[in-house]
């Protein structure tokens, strides 16, 4: 666990408030938290003294984090000066308010979601923006047999995934350029050059990040 990781489950929790709902449902861009925002003092100091806390008072950092969001009812991302008790009144308060957690569905739906991840990033799970499944690679090549390739490109989001280029039944498909562009257009970062090795899934995921932000 270190600052950055905090900082991204920090971003990752302030979607689900209010306030950034209300912020998109106007039409009004709300940016991701960056380590050092331009001309602003960097934040890896605060969270690092968060990391340093909880240590010292043996709590998981995650769900502190965590805890410091529901505890204000999901309205607002608490300051990255709010992240450490500053007197002995608060303290009290939010370690209460840690001990007595017990419904915690979003915190678990994200360890969950970064478990799944990194068995990702290790190659120990199926990544279908990534890897190539033989069930998919059968259903394209009856496609392919039926000449239907129409049919293979509309359920690319669903069942057939799209081009890829170590496909051999993508290889010997006609309409292969027609469906790589078609599958460019809808991803957020280059799925081409990551099928193709030329990238990382962790780059995949940052390209992905930025365009969204």
């Amino acid at each position: 666990m270190d600052a950055q990781q905090l900082l991204s489950d920090y971003n990752y929790y302030r979607n689900f408030t209010a306030y950034v709902h209300e912020m998109r449902a106007k039409g009004i861009p709300v940016h991701s938290a960056v380590m050092k925002p331009k001309g602003k003092p960097s934040r890896a100091p605060q969270l690092e003294s968060m990391l340093a806390f909880c240590e010292e008072h043996r709590l998981d950092p995650k769900l502190w984090l965590y805890m410091l969001f529901k505890m204000r009812h999901w309205k607002a991302a608490p300051l990255f000066n709010q992240l450490v008790p500053k007197n002995k009144k608060t303290l009290d308060k939010n370690l209460n308010h840690y001990s007595n957690l017990s419904e915690v569905p979003l915190f678990k739906k994200r360890v969950s979601q970064q478990s799944h991840q990194q068995g990702v990033l290790e190659g120990a799970v199926f990544d279908r923006n990534r890897d190539i499944d033989g069930t998919t690679e059968s259903l394209k090549r009856r496609y392919l047999n039926e000449g239907d390739s129409v049919r293979c490109m509309d359920e690319m989001e669903i069942r057939t995934n799209g081009y890829h280029p170590r496909s051999l039944v993508c290889a010997r498909c006609p309409s292969s350029t027609q469906c790589e562009q078609t599958l460019r257009a809808k991803m957020p970062f280059d799925i081409v050059a990551l099928r193709r090795g030329d990238i990382s899934v962790q780059q995949a995921q940052q390209l992905a990040y930025r365009h969204g932000s």
